[in-house]
């Protein structure tokens, strides 16, 4: 029996393998090269079958090609990347030398999957001329989702509405690339009189990370005026072209982000090397003293979570009949109040951590001013009216009053001042520069009506909130708060643009750390 238990645990070996570690991208960054081959008539066309176990001597040598210059690519790709001494550690199943393709278990698989879909081509099942290999690994892709849901309901935190339709974030965030657009005098400013480290170290890779990027374009805006700072920064200082730096972006937002989306849409000749890092950036995102800037525009508003004293029926805070908290009681307010300094705290703190002395902070956020009311800014006007249509539909039976009383909006816009407090705190950190941003919420473009300006901040909010609203109160009643939404905006427009707007780009300098 021994043997067979061996057999079976060889098989169970290299199924394994071939479903964790045989289907890496590299192997298919020429896939579509070969298919077109494979297409046209070419002596490597691979009719009938899936894969290269059995067939023509040109196809076989079609994909040994193929791997021999992908190879080539990561390798050279690495050998620019891993420092002098560095290891690169690859793990793989491979087919022993010598050995026939037909006697490698892992072809052996792919060949019965090719045979099980030629009975289907056969029965008409599926197109003959539409056979090709696809992987999917669907139980492991549940149990992410599972476990991204998770860490969402844990933290309150939901993403922007992914992908391009018409309710989406990036086809809805023109308020936000205004904001980026308003900024890029001071952020221009801020780097050449402040940036340090090319002094001292003129070839260095820059990292910048861009926190909250969501799913662009507006992302790709702040990284290339931030570029575009740093190059002319390099041009005042008259470096040799060899002492310019390389440049590595890290484009940051919360797990559940959608990241397919913003990389499908990078700029294609983009001065940079990309890479996501996903996570909340109230915590450590990355190593010690590593980056050089940090970048972060219409995010820091969005709180870690919701106060826990606002849904706690036995507080004080307790926001019955509320989503947010303009016009409820003082402990409310207090509590929102309570959460941002908590989170601004820690935001601060890991911040200390991963950027090194001299570099910069750019925070771009919708802040209240001084002295003013909550009451009389525009941000929390708007929100505070979601809130009163999500009370209209409770009053007719169209959401539970339960349902109502456990949802809040995880948003608070803070003062300079408070961020001047947090900042002090802190204590790692100067300020450089705090300016406010000429840029009001009423210049939409090419609209001229009312109802126009009104339908546009009602998908500028669904675009931001809908995951967050779907989630508690289910995805049916979205369509008819966010028409009820847009009608009420339209009737309170002119009223509520005198509120007051203030979009704050704040600069900090990391301080020199003590020795």
């Amino acid at each position: 029996m021994l043997p067979a238990y061996r057999a079976l645990f060889t098989v169970a070996y290299f199924l394994i393998l071939l479903f964790t570690s045989f289907i890496p991208p590299l192997p298919f960054i020429g896939f579509r090269q070969c298919l077109k081959k494979w297409r046209t008539g070419a002596p490597s066309w691979n009719k009938g079958r899936i894969y290269h176990l059995n067939a023509a001597d040109e196809f076989i040598e079609a994909y040994s090609s193929q791997n021999q210059q992908d190879m080539a690519r990561f390798l050279d790709a690495r050998a620019q990347e891993v420092v002098e001494g560095g290891l690169m550690i690859l793990c793989f199943p491979g087919r022993p030398d010598g050995t026939l393709p037909s006697h490698f278990i892992a072809n052996v698989l792919l060949y019965l999957l090719g045979s099980c879909l030629l009975d289907m081509a056969n029965k008409s099942t599926v197109y003959e001329r539409t056979i090709s290999v696809s992987y999917r690994q669907e139980g492991k892709r549940s149990r992410e989702m599972a476990l991204e849901k998770e860490m969402r309901d844990e933290c309150g935190a939901y993403p922007m509405k992914s992908g391009d339709g018409l309710h989406s974030y990036s086809n809805n965030s023109y308020f936000q690339r205004e904001v980026v657009n308003a900024s890029k005098q001071l952020v221009t400013e801020a780097i050449v009189e402040n940036l340090d480290i090319l002094k001292s170290s003129p070839s260095t890779t820059i990292r910048v990370a861009d926190l909250g990027c969501s799913v662009g374009p507006n992302t790709f805006l702040a990284v290339q005026n931030i570029l575009e700072a740093i190059e002319l920064t390099c041009q005042n200082q008259r470096l040799l072209k060899s002492q310019i730096p390389e440049f590595q972006v890290f484009f940051n937002d919360q797990t559940s982000n959608d990241f397919n989306t913003l990389f499908s849409t990078l700029p294609p000749n983009r001065p940079y090397h990309a890479a996501c890092v996903p996570g909340s950036f109230y915590s450590r995102l990355f190593p010690n003293h590593s980056l050089h800037i940090v970048h972060s525009s219409a995010s820091i508003h969005w709180l870690s979570r919701v106060p826990k004293k606002v849904v706690d029926r036995t507080s004080p805070a307790w926001n019955k009949g509320r989503i947010y908290y303009l016009n409820a009681a003082d402990e409310v307010v207090e509590a929102y109040s309570a959460q941002c300094a908590e989170d601004m705290g820690r935001f601060l703190k890991a911040r200390a951590e991963e950027i090194a002395d001299g570099g910069l902070m750019i925070l771009i956020f919708s802040a209240r001013p001084n002295q003013i009311p909550h009451s009389q800014l525009i941000a929390n006007l708007i929100n505070n009216m979601l809130g009163s249509c999500l009370i209209d539909m409770a009053k007719k039976g169209i959401v539970s009053e339960e349902k109502l009383d456990t949802f809040n909006l995880p948003v608070y816009h803070m003062s300079p001042q408070e961020l001047e407090e947090a900042v002090e705190r802190n204590g790692c950190f100067s300020i450089e520069r705090m300016s406010s941003l000429s840029f009001s919420s009423s210049s939409l473009p090419s609209l001229v009506s009312t109802y126009q300006k009104a339908q546009a901040i009602s998908f500028h909010i669904r675009a931001v909130t809908e995951e967050l609203i779907k989630a508690h109160f289910g995805e049916e009643i979205l369509d008819q708060l966010f028409d009820s939404y847009s009608k009420k905006l339209e009737e309170e427009y002119y009223s509520m643009i005198e509120s007051s707007v203030l979009n704050l780009c704040s600069v900090l300098k990391r301080k020199k750390t003590m020795n």
